[in-house]
C-alpha cells in the first residue's frame, strides 16, 4: 500500500518501519490520485517519473489483480534496461 510521508516527530523505533513502506512526493502524490487514463509528468532525471510509475503500477496490480495489463516502454533497450533494473530494486521486499 503507497501510504502518506511520515510526520517529522516520528521515533526513532517507528523510523525503522518505514523502510517496508513507500513515500510517494507531493507531485507524485497527485499523479497518483489522478483518475485520468494518460498522466504527463515531466521533469529532468532524478525527479522520480520512474518512481511514480512503479507506484501506478502498483495501483493497476492491485486494482484488476490477476487480471491486470501493464506495459512500460522507453525510447531506447538501454534506458528499459535501466528501468529493469530500477524496478527490480523497487519491487523487491529485501
Amino acid at each position: 500500500m503507497i501510504k502518506a510521508a511520515p510526520k517529522q516527530t516520528q521515533k526513532k523505533e517507528e523510523v525503522k518501519d518505514l523502510a517496508r513502506h513507500i513515500y510517494p512526493t507531493r507531485k507524485q502524490q497527485y499523479a497518483l490520485d489522478c483518475p485520468a487514463d494518460i498522466i504527463i509528468f515531466g521533469g529532468s532525471r532524478g525527479g522520480g517519473k520512474s518512481a511514480c510509475s512503479y507506484m501506478k503500477i502498483l495501483q493497476h496490480a492491485e486494482l484488476y489483480n490477476l487480471n491486470a495489463n501493464i506495459l512500460f516502454l522507453r525510447k531506447t533497450l538501454k534506458e528499459l534496461e535501466q528501468n529493469i533494473d530500477e524496478a527490480k530494486k523497487f519491487f523487491t521486499s529485501e
